[in-house]
């Protein structure tokens, strides 16, 4: 018996592939099987602790049994078990998913995480690296770069199609993340694309582009207005709250100068250094340093009550507003602040700066919510490093947009669902589910 565990946005009972699972989770796993000897068994999905018990069960009585499901610490990382494999035995794991790319200096990238793999001392010493990858692309692909020079990278006739293959002797698996980046002859072009449901008369279709500011015949670019979240809880303390304040500071010295901004302080209470969001000025921003450099660490994590706040404190049509969140993401009512971003999402980008050992999973499904994106500082790092992660962080907060964005689908087919377009920040991908 194989099984795996069920997972947000599922469409299909027997499979989570679906376009649905791509725009919510952004990875979604549709297929699972092992291959033990010559015998295939392929997954079946259902609930967590269902699987569970059937595999325990099946071990228990002596069957060779696998059960694949989420972490239980972090939900990022998949856990398998696989169970009563006899000696000489040879197994065979597939695990399949789909997920949306990344989208970096006009080209996709792949990251393949390599940080979880087995560490140098218990690789044997004839270990062999071996991965083949494939990119079908509707037009002319061009920029193909793996990390790894002995990759060898062959493009088809047409140069839609490119396979890329790495087959050689380690002496370590790669930490961290491999990078495929490749760029495509239509990324600013519209693409839709469209998928037949199995158990009902209807399809799901799911549009996407690139935006770019070439698209534009006039715009009146606005000013931003940036707002600070400062986790000060408990959990901050040490190093933590050292790298916290290190990496606030730089941002308002590094903040443009037509801007506004406000800094809040939270654990089980919160407060701001000022009433509300005051412009750039030498004296607001020695303050506002000044401020962050007493902050200590103490108290809960309360992040749902500043931010719903600020999210009823009036807009000024003049500022384009950003909020930033620095924690290590161990929040209460985690579920509720993503879901209250998510609700705001069309008047405010959220950008999340994870602060040592962070709850990655949490601060990206924030920063998604939010059309933003997140950063990570695992560690105190020098100034450089800090400032240039920094700067990349605010430079994708003063990107344009769109809003009031409305999406004309054909007058021939009848809209049983479709999801709002929000906000459209150009220079990064859009998607449009119906």
């Amino acid at each position: 018996f194989f099984f795996f565990q069920a997972e947000d946005g599922i469409r299909d009972v027997e499979r989570s592939r679906g376009l649905g699972d791509v725009y919510k989770r952004q990875m979604a796993i549709y297929e699972f099987s092992v291959l033990i000897n010559d015998k295939e068994c392929e997954g079946k999905l259902m609930e967590k602790e269902k699987a569970e018990t059937i595999y325990s069960d099946a071990i228990a009585a002596g069957n060779v049994s696998s059960v694949l499901t989420y972490h239980q610490n972090n939900s990022s990382l998949l856990r398998q078990l696989l169970g009563n494999l006899m000696p000489n035995m040879k197994a065979i794991i597939t695990i399949k998913g789909v997920k949306k790319l990344a989208f970096e200096g006009n080209c996709w990238n792949l990251a393949i995480p390599f940080a979880y793999s087995p560490s140098p001392s218990v690789l044997p010493s004839s270990a062999i690296w071996n991965l083949t990858g494939t990119i079908d692309s509707t037009s002319k692909l061009s920029n193909i770069t793996f990390e790894y020079a002995k990759a060898k990278t062959v493009l088809n006739k047409n140069k839609t199609e490119a396979t890329i293959t790495f087959n050689e002797k380690i002496d370590a698996i790669p930490a961290n993340t491999c990078n495929l980046r490749f760029c495509t002859a239509s990324t600013n072009q519209p693409v839709a694309r469209f998928q037949k449901s199995k158990e009902f008369d209807h399809y799901a279709g799911l549009l996407t582009f690139v935006p770019t500011t070439n698209d534009l015949k006039e715009a009146n670019m606005i000013s931003g207005e940036y707002i600070f979240f400062l986790d000060t809880s408990g959990s901050m303390s040490g190093d933590k709250i050292e790298t916290a304040r290190e990496a606030l500071i730089i941002f308002l010295k590094s903040l443009p100068h037509d801007s506004m901004f406000n800094v809040y302080f939270f654990e089980s209470s919160f407060y701001s250094i000022f009433p509300s969001s005051v412009a750039y000025t030498e004296e607001n921003i020695a303050k506002a340093i000044t401020e962050v450099g007493k902050a200590c660490a103490s108290g809960g994590t309360h992040l749902w009550e500043p931010l719903d706040t600020c999210y009823k404190t009036p807009l000024n049509s003049k500022y384009s507003r950003c909020f930033f969140i620095l924690t290590d993401g161990q929040v209460c009512r985690s579920s509720e602040c993503i879901q209250l971003v998510k609700n705001n999402q069309a008047t405010c980008r959220v950008f999340t700066i994870g602060i040592g050992n962070a709850d990655k999973k949490f601060l990206e499904d924030m920063a998604l919510a939010g059309n933003g994106s997140s950063e990570f500082l695992p560690r105190i790092e020098n100034e450089e490093m800090l400032a240039s992660k920094i700067i990349v962080l605010l430079g994708q907060a003063a990107r344009p947009g769109l809003v009031n964005v409305k999406i004309n689908w054909p007058k021939d087919i009848t809209i049983l669902q479709e999801t709002k377009p929000g906000l459209i920040i150009f220079g990064q991908p859009f998607m449009a589910l119906v």
